[in-house]
């Protein structure tokens, strides 16, 4: 009564192991060639110029760095009071265009690599919800990416109307980024699927 079901586990725990020692050796695989793509991806990216893509859109270029305090000169002694004080360099801790594009690749292959190994362990739910977070993450990168070329769009509408003549130039120009944004964001939320019959109404009703 005791020995069967526990030779059955044992059976099951054995014959498990290789799978799991596979399944393994896969994401092991997987992470290394999407490490070799993402550096890849990065550097020609990188080399294309991808790096001034929000200088492109017409966003701010978002940075976060560290400069040491203007240095304040004693003339009592003639020292410099702040010369001994050691002040650690400007560090950059925000990632550039090309480096994030690289790392999705990299986040995209390992989810392909999870896939196979859920599907080498047979774990058929665990399979479903890799699949599901790859479908997720592939209509969200879609909606961004729509969502970008209707920055470009817009700010350019607003350059152009905004050198043309005319008193009332900015306002228009203003109102003209503003509608582009609006449908270029209605065709992105919908594109993740974020509430899109809410979408659908509040755009409707700003129309």
């Amino acid at each position: 009564a005791i020995s069967d079901p526990a030779i059955s586990m044992l059976d099951q725990i054995l014959d498990f192991i290789p799978l799991l020692l596979a399944a393994g050796v896969v994401l092991t695989v997987f992470y290394f060639i999407g490490k070799f793509l993402s550096e890849l991806v990065t550097n020609l990216l990188a080399s294309a110029g991808f790096d001034s893509i929000l200088e492109v859109l017409g966003l701010p270029e978002i940075s976060s760095t560290s400069t040491p305090p203007a240095a304040a000169y004693d003339p009592s002694t003639g020292t410099d009071p702040m010369a001994t004080t050691i002040w650690p360099a400007s560090t950059s801790h925000s990632k550039t265009p090309s480096e994030i594009v690289g790392l999705i690749t990299l986040v995209g292959v390992v989810l392909f690599g999870a896939v196979t190994a859920t599907e080498i362990l047979q774990l058929e739910q665990l399979t479903l919800i890799v699949r599901a977070i790859m479908e997720i993450a592939g209509q969200v990168l879609i909606g961004v990416l729509i969502f970008g070329i209707g920055v470009y769009i817009a700010n350019l509408a607003y350059r152009l109307i905004k050198t043309s003549s005319g008193s009332s130039s900015g306002m228009l120009a203003q109102a003209a980024r503003i509608s582009i944004l609006a449908f270029v964001g209605a065709m992105a939320l919908g594109q993740m699927g974020v509430a899109p019959n809410i979408v659908n109404l509040a755009f409707g009703l700003l129309l």
